[in-house]
Formats: C-alpha cells, sequence, structure tokens
C-alpha cells in the first residue's frame, strides 16, 4: 500500500513538473520565435510541423510507443479524425507565427486567456454539458470581454479569437478520441509532416523558389529550423504528461503561465501598446476565469 502512494506521489509530482514546464516553455519562446520569423512565416510554420514529426519519432516514439500509434494508422476512423485535430494544430501554429511576426503578442495571450471559456462554451454547445450558475458568470464576462474590446477598439481581435477557438476545438475534438494522448499527438505530426515538406520543397525548389531547403542555407538557418522542431515537439510532451497525471483543474490553472507570460513579454520586451481599453478587455476575461477557477471543480 506505502508502495502505491509512493508512486502515485512520484506521478503527481511528474504531472505538476510538467504541467509547470510545458506553459513556461510556450510563454517564452515567442522570443525564439520572433527571430525565427524574420526568416519567413509560412516557411516557419512549414519547418515546425516537419522536424517535430522527426523529433517526435526520434525521441518520443521509441520508448513504449510505436505499437499504439501503429494501431492508430490501421483505424481510418480514428486517423481521420486525428487528421482534423492536425489541421486545427496549423491553424493554431500559423496564426501565432502571423502574430509574432506582426507585434501583436498581447493579442495573442487574450487568445489563450478566454481559450478554456471558449471551451466550456464549446461543452454546453456540442456535448450538451451543464454548467452552474457561476460557469455561465464566467462565459458571459468572457464574451463581454471580446465584445468591449471589438467596440472600443473598432476592431474584432480576429487573432485573440482565432487561437482561442482553434485550441478549444482542437481540446473537444481530442476528447472524443479514444487514443493514448502522446500516441495521438505523435499521430498527429506524422500526418502533418507530408504536407509540410512538400511545401517546403515547393517553396524551396519550385518556380520563383529560394534554391535553399534551410530557410537562407545558412547555418543559421539549418539550425533555426531543426530547433523550430525541437521546441514545438517538446511542451507538447510536457502538456500531455501534465493532463494525464494531474486533475483538469489544476493542469488548467497552470496552463494561464503562458499567456500570462506572453503579455509581460508583448508589454516589457516588445513594448506593444496597451490602452485603457484592452486592459478593461482583460480584466473581464481575468474575471471571468477567476469565478470558473475558484468555483468547486469534480476531481478528474
Amino acid at each position: 500500500m506505502t508502495e502505491l502512494a509512493g508512486q502515485s506521489a512520484k506521478l503527481r509530482k511528474l504531472g505538476i513538473i510538467s504541467a509547470v514546464a510545458c506553459p513556461v516553455i510556450w510563454g517564452i519562446t515567442p522570443i525564439y520565435f520572433h527571430f525565427l520569423v524574420a526568416l519567413g512565416v509560412m516557411e516557419s510554420l512549414g519547418h515546425r510541423a516537419l522536424w517535430a514529426a522527426i523529433w517526435m519519432v526520434l525521441c518520443v516514439m521509441p520508448f513504449g510507443f510505436s505499437a499504439s500509434v501503429l494501431a492508430i494508422f490501421k483505424d481510418g476512423r480514428t486517423l481521420f479524425w486525428l487528421f482534423m485535430a492536425s489541421l486545427l494544430v496549423a491553424v493554431n501554429w500559423s496564426t501565432f507565427l502571423v502574430a509574432i511576426s506582426t507585434n501583436q503578442l498581447v493579442e495573442s495571450s487574450f487568445g489563450y486567456f478566454i481559450y478554456p471559456l471558449m471551451a466550456i462554451a464549446l461543452g454546453v454547445v456540442v456535448l450538451k454539458e451543464s454548467l452552474s450558475r457561476w460557469s455561465w458568470l464566467a462565459v458571459f464576462l468572457a464574451s463581454a470581454g471580446v465584445v468591449w474590446k471589438a467596440v472600443t477598439l473598432g476592431s474584432v481581435p480576429y487573432i485573440a479569437l482565432i487561437l482561442g477557438a482553434s485550441f478549444a476545438v482542437y481540446a473537444l475534438l481530442r476528447k472524443q478520441i479514444k487514443v493514448e494522448p502522446i500516441a495521438g499527438m505523435i499521430a498527429e505530426m506524422l500526418l502533418l509532416a507530408p504536407f509540410a515538406m512538400a511545401y517546403l520543397l515547393f517553396s524551396s525548389y519550385g518556380q520563383g523558389g529560394s534554391g535553399f531547403f534551410f530557410f537562407d542555407g545558412s547555418g543559421y538557418g539549418i539550425m533555426m529550423a531543426i530547433s523550430s522542431g525541437f521546441l514545438t515537439a517538446l511542451p507538447l510532451v510536457f502538456f500531455h504528461i501534465g493532463n494525464r497525471y494531474l486533475s483538469l483543474t489544476m493542469a488548467g490553472f497552470l496552463f494561464f503561465i503562458n499567456p500570462s507570460l506572453q503579455l509581460l513579454l508583448g508589454l516589457m520586451v516588445y513594448d506593444e501598446p496597451f490602452s485603457w481599453a484592452e486592459c478593461a478587455g482583460f480584466i473581464l476575461i481575468w474575471a471571468g476565469l477567476v469565478i470558473h477557477l475558484c468555483q468547486p471543480h469534480p476531481e478528474s
């Protein structure tokens, strides 16, 4: 009994370490991606997808996941839905890279703050889940924050909405697909890789191409291309480990390290504008998050 309790404590500790490491990496990698997107946004996306798959196969798949991944590729229905999930990942990645290349890191952080509340709304609409009055209030405040930003700033926060919605729909899909989380993630990367390879080959050697597969063909370009996959794959592994060994409430709470760090980077490092109107929108979102996270949740 003592041995089982010790093992459980070790797994929980692993879950906490992973659930903290993931959003910390996500939160500070915009510094890296600022240098990456200077080499080309679409090329950056292609290299992220291709090299993330390669890193997964080399470093993660050998650790007991090969059979699970092969089983996924034999199940056409599961493979189809994982492919849909992988497209949402591509949308999320490309939007994030656009946000960085256009100096909209604050807007990006807004998207990741509203993501969990968008996931709640999807659960009600799609899964017919019931909500407490406090959760309804949280969703209302999040909606009010988005509307406030749209009205006061005179434009819809498209980047924030696409980032939040793509991640929320992705979470909904993955909840419905009955696969081992890390094996499913490896399969997603493998499904994206051929499209990434095709794009990179065409953009490099097709009509009007640069003639270089690794950005500008320099050592710097090679290093940035390969490392982009590593910095994409590593936090995803931590994300799934954290979700496996912690309750959804705890993992969800720790996730907010990511947009918090993004917001600080946008304001303090990249000196992005942040008006009182934007601040009010964030306050509405934060109020909704506090209400949602502080109410009693069943352990998952």
